[in-house]
């Protein structure tokens, strides 16, 4: 009997699909810029603890470069503060937070020159802040401790790169900063005016993804935040002195800087990670509506956000939990 051409076209198209269903997945894609509470990302991959089939980690230059890169498919993945999230949720409605990586305890300041002795000293100075809501936030939480308006002082918009720079120039004669150049500017001659010390559980750094992808990567994420834990196990172990020397060599500081500047962080647990983003409450819901009501005074965001409405459809703590059984 001659064969059917009908019938090999079909079985043809059948077998291509069958080979196309057993595909593997493309790794997933984390996009994280440099800021010392992200090195546990990096850190885990130098170790081995990320399956480098599965979990590429992919370094940006800035923030901003991130948030393209979520917002445009390129990475599945990304590293950004409270405030970049909720922005970004607006763009991305399905998008969810899944880990805290940090909270910012002295990490985030105001570097002033010498001659700026206190806060009320910055009235009529120029001080640098990078042009993001949460220089912004930062920036009007410390004149407010100081009876400032922010109208007070010179805002000079530049990215955090050109601190330095401009601080020893003499072109500012404060800074809006973080880690590392907080460091560099205080071997430069600064002194801190106010920190995020001061302002507890208001600068927030987490991990966001979206909906769909927790859905159909469930078990990635859940090797991802199980690496996670372990490497900040080691980063913040004193008697490792080989993590913090990479991530010194990594945010190019020295690696008592970096100690000092893990210092300024809260890196939370697990636990610690459930009770902030778990339950119909979470305990972040609070510093997530009271960044909402700040972008939104100042025209930056809606006011009426997800965290307003139901902050526990954007935070979620599943994948901290699943973490727990796909490592230590």
């Amino acid at each position: 009997m001659a064969p059917n051409p009908l019938r090999l076209l079909l079985l043809l198209a059948a077998l291509l699909l069958a080979g196309c269903s057993d595909a593997p997945d493309a790794p997933l894609g984390v996009g994280a810029n440099i800021w010392p509470g992200y090195e546990p990302l990096y850190l885990a991959r130098e170790r081995g603890y990320l399956d480098r089939n599965a979990i590429h980690p992919v370094e940006y230059l800035s923030a901003s470069q991130v948030q393209r890169a979520l917002a445009n498919g390129t990475i599945d993945v990304a590293a950004l503060t409270l405030d970049e999230a909720l922005r970004a949720a607006t763009e991305i409605p399905e998008l969810r937070v899944f880990l805290v990586a940090d909270i910012s305890a002295g990490g985030d300041a105001i570097i002033a020159r010498p001659e700026v002795e206190s806060l009320e000293n910055l009235a009529g100075r120029r001080v640098a802040v990078e042009d993001t809501a949460l220089g912004a936030y930062f920036l009007a939480l410390a004149l407010e401790r100081a009876g400032l308006k922010p109208t007070e002082v010179e805002k000079i918009p530049l990215r955090v790169n050109e601190h330095e720079a401009a601080f020893r120039q003499g072109t500012v004669e404060a800074a809006v900063t973080f880690e590392p150049v907080r460091s560099r500017l205080i071997h430069a001659g600064g002194q801190v005016l106010f920190d995020s010390r001061q302002t507890p559980d208001r600068i927030v750094d987490v991990l966001v993804t979206r909906e769909s992808v927790l859905q159909e990567r469930g078990a990635a994420i859940a090797d991802l935040v199980a690496a996670w834990f372990r490497a900040r196990a080691d980063l913040l172990d004193p008697d490792d002195e080989a993590a913090r020397e990479f991530a010194a060599r990594r945010e190019g500081v020295e690696p008592e800087d970096i100690a000092r500047a893990l210092e300024g962080l809260e890196f939370p647990d697990r636990t610690a990670n459930r009770r902030l983003l778990a339950g119909p409450e979470p305990a972040l819901a609070d510093s997530c509506r009271k960044m909402a009501d700040f972008l939104g005074t100042n025209d930056l965001l809606s006011t009426e956000t997800v965290c307003h409405r139901d902050p526990a459809a954007f935070l979620t703590g599943g994948p901290v939990s699943a973490s727990v059984e796909a490592g230590p």
